[in-house]
């Protein structure tokens, strides 16, 4: 490989000891089973992971359709007793979001409970509706409602930077229009690869490059073909990504138990060192740096 212009950190990266993700459900898995991460069912277990320098990785809590949960009380539990666990995985360091947001209540000064947490990422919806916006197997042309875009200002001055991987494609306009940060689809492939409504159009992936954002890559294989998802489908979407020009806003969001059916071959996060050497050799370590750790890591802020 062209090894001209890389930096200290990659010559560590390239022994493939350092990557960040934008999306895992081992944190709200976790505290539902009242368990740690030496559970070797997760995809995100001590096991797959010890074999890793270090690991940037946002740990959703998770709210779905129909959840009752009082939303600020919820998150204080969750992460509460996460934040627990996590610290007995030294290589790990976690960045907390939210997804499904809408169950939080209907003050945007419930918010406020984000930045109690450090909470870095804020999705708005799942896949249906609720008081803030419409989910993306919903109704397309519904977006945010005055309420979430209340939600979206209080976001704004906080500054939580604003997911859109579940929202209807007007709540994705409605979000691109109304934020001045980088919008951020934590965990969804390309449409024009894979045929699903929770993938991004190309014109949604250019907005995200114009709004200087992230796409992580999705593991969840019906999202990278609809019929057997290996490898090969990985790099394609990533290769088409690429082609509209996002090689600064292309990231991976495995969506670690929060999907049953991964790739062919893929376990969990032990796999992720293939995805890496895969893309090393498909497009450089320059390129294949950035989407594993440096675009997330700038959008992020984190040093």
């Amino acid at each position: 490989f062209d090894m001209s212009g890389i930096s200290k950190i990659t010559l560590r990266w390239l022994g493939v000891m350092i990557y960040a993700d934008l999306h895992c459900d081992t944190a709200t898995k976790l505290y539902r089973m009242k368990n740690n991460l030496s559970n070797d069912s997760l995809q995100l277990s001590q096991q797959q992971t010890s074999g890793y320098e270090k690991i940037y990785q946002c740990f959703a809590v998770f709210f779905d359709d129909t959840s009752v949960a009082e939303g600020s009380l919820y998150i204080e539990k969750v992460l509460t007793y996460f934040s627990k666990k996590i610290q007995q995985q030294p290589n790990i360091v976690p960045i907390y979001t939210v997804e499904g947001g809408g169950m939080i209540g209907t003050d945007p000064n419930s918010l406020l409970i984000l930045q109690q947490f450090h909470i870095r990422i804020f999705g708005f919806a799942w896949n249906g509706r609720n008081s803030l916006a419409t989910g993306s197997y919903t109704n397309n042309t519904k977006g945010l409602s005055p309420l979430g875009l209340e939600y979206l200002e209080q976001l704004n001055r906080l500054h939580i930077l604003p997911d859109v991987s579940h929202l209807s494609e007007q709540g994705f306009y409605d979000i691109v229009e109304n934020t001045e940060q980088p919008v951020v689809a934590t965990h969804s492939n390309a449409r024009a690869v894979c045929e699903d409504l929770r993938n991004l159009t190309d014109d949604q992936i250019r907005c995200i490059i114009q709004k200087k954002g992230l796409i992580g890559l999705n593991l969840h294989a019906p999202f990278l073909n609809k019929e057997t998802a290996t490898m090969t489908d990985i790099v394609r979407h990533a290769d088409h990504i690429l082609q509209l020009g996002g090689e600064d806003i292309l990231a991976l969001g495995c969506d670690f138990d929060g999907t049953k059916t991964l790739p062919v071959g893929f376990s969990g996060a032990s796999d992720i060192k293939n995805i890496i050497q895969t893309f090393t050799q498909e497009f450089g370590a320059a390129v294949a740096e950035k989407i594993s750790v440096k675009n997330a890591l700038r959008v992020l802020e984190i040093n």
